[in-house]
């Protein structure tokens, strides 16, 4: 399913450009619309008909990929990236954006892609950084996905990957 491959291909994105990333993610920016455009170059050939940016149904709003499966199913994925304020000795900056809003604009996304009929696949793949490799903000950010838990029904971990700065570690 499309999932997959968008889970797979943002993995393997994320792993090549693992230098840029690191320090994107430690200066705390976001990235969202060149990895999506990175997946999507990738897809292009291999699912001509996949699209970006559709419209939900009798909506302005938009889903950021979106493709009928050969199954005749469709797939609705959004893509999401929050930045968090966990692992402060790794990053100097602190995110401007609060970790609970940006769960909030998760649930908005997850609200959206409800309203679809429930013959469609319906995902939102999240891939938020900073993380530390243990300790008390691990217990926060379990707090933060029972919140995306009562909406999704369903939250799994896919991947992770290391990332490094000047020493000092911290996955994504």
């Amino acid at each position: 399913m499309l999932v997959d491959i968008i889970t797979e291909e943002a993995h393997q994105i994320i792993q090549y450009n693992v230098r840029m990333i690191s320090r994107l993610v430690a200066e705390r920016k976001r990235f969202e619309n060149w990895l999506q455009l990175e997946i999507l170059t990738r897809l292009m050939e291999k699912f001509p008909a996949i699209e970006i940016e559709k419209a939900f149904p009798g909506t302005q709003e938009r889903c950021d990929f979106w493709l009928k499966e050969q199954t005749g199913e469709e797939s609705w994925i959004e893509l999401k990236l929050c930045v968090t304020n966990y692992c402060s000795n790794y990053c100097e900056i602190s995110s401007a954006r609060p970790i609970t809003n940006q769960i909030s604009d998760i649930k908005r996304d997850l609200h959206k892609l409800h309203r679809l009929p429930t013959a469609h696949s319906r995902t939102v793949i999240l891939i938020a950084y900073p993380f530390p490799d243990f300790g008390q903000t691990q217990s926060q950010w379990i707090l933060h996905l029972a919140r995306l838990k009562t909406t999704a029904g369903n939250v799994s971990e896919a991947f992770s990957v290391p990332l490094e700065r000047n020493a000092k570690h911290a996955k994504l």
